[in-house]
């Protein structure tokens, strides 16, 4: 299910024969997370019994307070939670602390089959939490967030080796957003003699930028700032077409994340599967998505260090000589192998009392 608001109205019908049902949010202009949840909570609630597998981002109160009535209204469904956490820290918040919260904490996660966490910090901070690691150890799986290969198949695309790519420096995401940090891009970008090299910036701008404000506004000050940029930075606005999304990483020889944190970004699976050399900040899934050792960890706030590892890429043969070094083959980040780990000596689903009205459903 997901709101049909916001930038969700470009989503299809279907992805990869999933059927998203759009629902609309009552409550989306009071902007309280709270009773926009009362929607996620309504909407299950009216249908337990047809859903067989009901899903959740983030390990929040509404999540566990609504796969606890689905599983004590329907035992055999199968509830699983997408952690999207880049650490377990969160255990240690003053709200899930207090008495009470403890308890419920304990009610709750019991009623939980799957939790799905995606970097190697949050599987072991959660799991040897002194208050909730036994809960969480029993049903917490490692995840990394990975690629649709088999999409990518039925699109008859090819990943471009490295003699084939542009040169392209590239970024992806909510452009201007405090989370992306995208001004730390464009402050070493300021710095560069790009020679024969692009920027592009994939993404919305009118999500406020690092200071709150309008980044669209911010952008246009840097251009009237940079006049000689005009051609070299590129922004694309918003691209919802993944297939135009992937040809943006397949063009690109680099890849460029500055957030100032993350979970797992989903573009780091991109930009792996696709052979960029990724230059990101230490942030979650950055130091799992750098394992095979095409790409290096920038320090946070530092456009200085970031433009000298940029311009050491344009001026030399650096990149040639370390893209060399990976054995591409044996690199395998796809779903179906990660799915495959996650869910070993996991209790199935039982579908079998749900006829044909039975649903997988999970909520973005």
């Amino acid at each position: 299910i997901v709101y049909s608001s916001g930038w969700k109205k470009h989503l299809p019908a279907k992805i990869r024969g999933v059927l998203l049902s759009p629902i609309y949010n009552i409550f989306h202009k009071n902007r309280s997370y709270s009773l926009e949840n009362l929607v996620y909570l309504l909407y299950p609630l009216c249908r337990t019994r047809r859903i067989a597998v009901l899903g959740w981002f983030h390990i929040t109160w509404p999540g566990l307070l609504i796969g606890f009535i689905y599983k004590l209204l329907n035992p055999k469904g199968f509830f699983y939670i997408k952690a999207d956490i880049g650490n377990g820290l969160f255990l240690d918040a003053r709200d899930w602390q207090n008495r009470l919260n403890k308890l419920f904490m304990r009610l709750f996660l019991k009623k939980v089959d799957l939790v799905a966490v995606e970097t190697k910090l949050a599987y072991e901070q959660v799991t040897t939490h002194k208050v909730f690691g036994r809960l969480f150890r029993g049903r917490t799986r490692l995840m990394p967030n990975s690629f649709d290969t088999d999409l990518f198949e039925e699109r008859g695309l090819q990943v471009k080796r490295l003699a084939e790519k542009e040169n392209i420096i590239l970024t992806v995401g909510r452009l201007g957003t405090q989370q992306k940090n995208t001004e730390m891009l464009l402050k070493a970008v300021e710095k560069l003699d790009l020679q024969d090299w692009k920027i592009v910036l994939v993404g919305p701008l009118n999500w406020g930028g690092g200071g709150g404000g309008n980044f669209s506004k911010y952008v246009e000050d840097f251009l009237a700032k940079n006049p000689k940029l005009h051609d070299k930075v590129i922004f694309t606005g918003a691209v919802y077409d993944t297939e135009k999304v992937w040809k943006w990483f397949n063009k690109a020889k680099v890849f460029v994340l500055t957030s100032r944190r993350e979970g797992f970004a989903n573009v780091y699976a991109e930009a792996k599967f696709f052979q960029n050399y990724i230059l990101s900040t230490k942030v979650g899934g950055a130091e799992e998505s750098l394992e095979h050792g095409y790409g290096e960890i920038i320090p946070q706030e530092d456009s200085d260090y970031l433009a000298s590892q940029l311009q050491r890429i344009i001026g030399t043969d650096y990149l040639q000589s370390e893209y060399a070094k990976v054995v591409w083959e044996k690199i395998d980040i796809s779903w179906e192998k990660q799915i495959k780990q996650a869910i070993q000596g996991l209790p199935e689903a039982d579908s079998s009392s749900l006829g044909r009205g039975g649903e997988r459903l999970s909520q973005p």
